[in-house]
């Protein structure tokens, strides 16, 4: 059980049957249901680290209302002025101003709360104003007035939303050291991220049922299933993915269509490829039965599907890629692994921003490489759109955030223009010279 007290509001988080539930108190230690109903009931379906910052949000919000003897009903705009500068001069937990994202990000929480709560005309949300009028022939009629939500001042922006790309070269490079190291879980994971464009929870998350081949047009082919189960813990989680309560089983509709017909969760890959996830399963799973039982079968997955598994031929499910104690691997592990990697090979790697989200660089790599080396068969570049749906993004805004290059491509960019234009003038690049020359003498 994990607790986060605060002045006016706390936090209780436990697990029930797979479940994390948060349970937010008062400072009578009376238990605060609107939060609890919505963090447990209302997003239950969102990710744990989802649910986890929102429970967060809420404590803050609690907080405020509680240090101002208010209620989320008697906010007004004034209250709402003094939240913010709240949240922007009063030090996190961890003694950190917050910036202006952070801010933005708790006010989408308490306006998200607030509309699930069913209150109407609320400063967060927007308040409808009602004005009486005479109209035609006398007849009085209502004039409404929407009224805007409360502004929050603070920035947007964002400084570190795509840290700089791994190139083809360095992927190269990253799997020949691998390979002399004789380390197959660096090489298939590094493969699937910048091949495939998985994500790194994506990844941790995969089980052998998700290894599999499915019919399609008269062939068969070899598919990676991307879809989260209740044994997942918040690092194995696919991204967009639907996630299942305490309650829920296997066989939703939503969450069996999901697996089955949407194209999001199904990643095509090579024979090649599907040979060597199948090897790589059969050994580390061997290994970790032999030398670690105890571990390896505690640590076992659900079964989604009973009738694919007898398919399959098995009887037990267990995550593919395992730590050096037959346990699932985490992300921490991963990547103080992967660091080692970096730092032998060169990498330059972030002290300050996205210090443990390297792993992203791979899937940013994927889509810089398909932008300007990839061509079609029919003799085309890649387009946005085409990115956009390798990498699975919803929105094409999500794609133009990796049209992110590094100091050295602008560099090459730059030389390139300037080389056309002195080829169409040759008379610039003479006057250039020379004007060059007569300041160095």
């Amino acid at each position: 059980m994990k607790y986060d007290i605060n002045d006016y509001c706390s936090r209780v988080e436990f697990d029930n049957n797979g479940f994390n539930v948060f349970v937010l108190y008062n400072r009578k230690m009376e238990i605060i249901k609107d939060a609890c109903i919505y963090l447990n009931v209302t997003i239950r379906h969102q990710a744990y680290a989802t649910r986890r910052r929102k429970a967060s949000s809420l404590v803050v919000l609690y907080s405020f209302l509680g240090a101002n003897n208010l209620s989320v009903k008697e906010m007004s705009l004034a209250d709402c002025s003094t939240l913010e500068d709240y949240l922007r001069y009063t030090p996190s937990a961890k003694g950190l101003r917050r910036s202006g994202a952070t801010v933005q990000n708790h006010f989408s929480v308490f306006r998200d709360y607030i509309a699930n709560l069913g209150i109407k005309d609320h400063p967060l949300t927007g308040r409808t104003i009602y004005n009486k009028s005479t109209s035609i022939e006398g007849l009085l009629l209502n004039e409404k007035h929407i009224q805007s939500r409360y502004p929050v001042k603070a920035s947007k922006r964002k400084y570190d939303e795509v840290p700089k790309y791994f190139s083809f070269e360095d992927y190269q490079d990253f799997i020949r050291l691998a390979t002399k190291n004789n380390d197959s879980t660096a090489i298939i994971l590094v493969t699937l991220m910048f091949i495939y464009g998985l994500r790194l929870g994506e990844c941790l998350g995969l089980t052998i049922e998700d290894i599999t081949k499915k019919r399609y047009r008269g062939g068969i082919v070899p598919i990676i299933i991307l879809r989260n189960r209740k044994t997942d813990k918040d690092f194995q989680n696919a991204k967009n993915r639907m996630h299942l309560g305490p309650y829920d089983s296997y066989d939703d509709p939503d969450y069996v269509k999901e697996y089955s017909t949407d194209p999001f969760s199904r990643i095509v890959i090579t024979e090649e490829v599907y040979n060597m996830l199948i090897d790589y399963i059969d050994n580390t799973s061997n290994w970790a039965a032999e030398k670690h039982p105890e571990n390896y079968f505690k640590s076992s997955a659900d079964i989604v599907s009973k009738r694919e598994a007898r398919e399959q031929g098995f009887d037990d499910n267990h995550y593919v890629f395992l730590n050096d104690y037959g346990k699932p691997l985490s992300d921490q592990a991963w990547n103080k692994r992967e660091k080692k990697y970096f730092i032998e090979l060169g990498f330059e790697i972030d002290s300050i921003v996205r210090a443990d989200n390297l792993n992203h660089r791979w899937r940013h790599g994927t889509a810089m490489f398909l932008l300007r080396n990839y061509v079609k068969p029919d003799g085309s570049r890649m387009s946005l759109t085409d990115v956009q749906d390798y990498l699975r993004h919803a929105n094409i805004k999500t794609t133009l955030r990796y049209i992110n290059p590094t100091i050295s491509d602008q560099a090459e960019i730059k030389k390139d223009f300037q080389n056309m234009i002195f080829e169409l003038a040759p008379e610039l690049k003479e006057m250039i010279d020379m004007f060059v020359k007569n300041l160095h003498e």
